[in-house]
């Protein structure tokens, strides 16, 4: 019984014995193959490299004292061979010294059998060589499969960064009115911030920014979700939408207030926080509140700055949200606007100081004067001298905006 289950184990296992003596060749034989392995012998040295390169074997026992090719040059050629190499071989002698051992070891074999045999020596020597090589095999098959699979998720993360990076602005309204620039620089391909100016009567314009706790693809999922969301048609920036525009706007109080309802912690196990503004194009009036997220920085035209912090708690708390605040003010042209994610607060330096809204606030202020397209490369070389180290544990958004008349 236990020699036909041992058989079952091996039979998928190929060995070459190598050996010009017919005895030694026939007893090396009949012990591997008794043992269940698949036997093909060859009786020298040219003849087993001939073998080795038609056909595959899992091992190889190689006799080192044979005439015409003797087992050391015979290893060397097969160690060469790319379609050999990962063969293992088992060098098999009468010698039983030193020096002949370390030869066989510098030329690639992996053990070393002395004659006269013994039977469970050889075939445990076998089943220890085979062992290593199989699970060497699967490890590389493992390892391939890892590879390829990581592939495909690189391949589609890069397809989500393409679809994420679409949903920023890119075709602004009102181009003569309000001007518009950003940054945004996920810490990995895709991120959980978003943010968007777009059109929502013929003259208004909506506002967010919004960041997703974490990062990765979750959070982008979400932030795509809360971006769906807050389009025109998605009925919640909108009491009534028709004729592919607002004829009601909603506040942005009732809008975080749907938002939380939309998107409750148990829901995605995820919250955000937003500012959220509307603004009048006609004469700069605007409303805005703002869910845990940090202050909006308001520029005026003098060069001095305000902080627009009227809000309240993060998105996420469903129905039980606490009251938010909001506000409402009138933007006079030349006026800009600074909405930014707390990955740029947070930002660290290589003694761990965040960079904070002061600092912020104070980039602003010494940028006055220059255009806003400056503005926005201007603060984004500041953050990259301020962390020095060229990554951020967070991701990064800034949104700059100009009323302009």
């Amino acid at each position: 019984m236990s020699h036909m289950t041992v058989a079952t184990d091996f039979s998928d296992n190929r060995i070459l014995v190598v050996d010009d003596n017919p005895v030694n060749r026939k007893l090396l034989a009949s012990i591997v193959q008794k043992a269940g392995y698949q036997v093909v012998t060859a009786t020298g040295g040219k003849e087993a490299l001939a073998l080795a390169r038609q056909q595959s074997f899992d091992l190889i026992l190689l006799d080192i004292i044979m005439p015409e090719m003797d087992g050391f040059t015979v290893c060397k050629a097969l160690q060469k061979d790319q379609q050999t190499s990962n063969v293992p071989i088992i060098m098999v002698s009468s010698l039983d010294v030193s020096e002949t051992k370390i030869q066989c070891f510098e030329l690639g074999a992996v053990d070393y059998i002395t004659k006269p045999f013994h039977k469970g020596e050889i075939l445990a020597r076998i089943r220890s060589q085979l062992g290593i090589q199989n699970l060497t095999a699967s490890l590389q098959k493992s390892n391939k499969q890892l590879r390829d699979r990581q592939h495909v998720i690189d391949q589609d993360l890069l397809a989500a960064a393409a679809i994420q990076r679409a949903l920023l602005p890119k075709l602004l309204p009102f181009t003569d009115r309000l001007q518009t620039e950003y940054i945004f620089h996920p810490c990995e391909r895709i991120g959980g911030d978003i943010f968007n100016v777009f059109a929502l009567d013929d003259h208004s314009v909506g506002i967010y920014i919004v960041d997703v706790c974490g990062h990765g693809v979750p959070a982008a999922m979400i932030a795509t979700l809360v971006s769906q969301a807050l389009s025109q048609s998605g009925n919640i920036v909108c009491s009534i939408f028709k004729e592919e525009k607002c004829s009601q706007i909603k506040s942005p109080l009732l809008v975080l207030e749907l938002l939380d309802r939309l998107f409750p912690i148990e829901r995605f196990d995820r919250y955000f926080t937003i500012s959220y503004m509307t603004l009048d194009l006609r004469n700069g009036s605007y409303s805005y509140s703002s869910a845990g997220h940090p202050p909006i920085l308001l520029q005026k035209k003098n060069g001095d700055v305000v902080l627009l912090e009227a809000g309240g708690p993060i998105i996420g708390l469903g129905e039980l949200a606490p009251q938010r605040e909001e506000e409402s003010g009138q933007l006079s042209p030349g006026d800009r606007l600074f909405l930014y994610t707390d990955g740029i607060v947070e930002l660290e330096n290589a003694t761990g100081e965040m960079f904070g809204v002061e600092r912020i606030k104070r980039l602003v202020k010494q940028q006055k004067g220059i255009s806003l397209a400056h503005y926005a490369s201007a603060i984004e070389q500041r953050l990259e001298e301020f962390t020095d180290v060229g990554v951020a544990s967070d991701d990064i958004s800034l949104l700059c905006l100009e009323y302009l008349r």
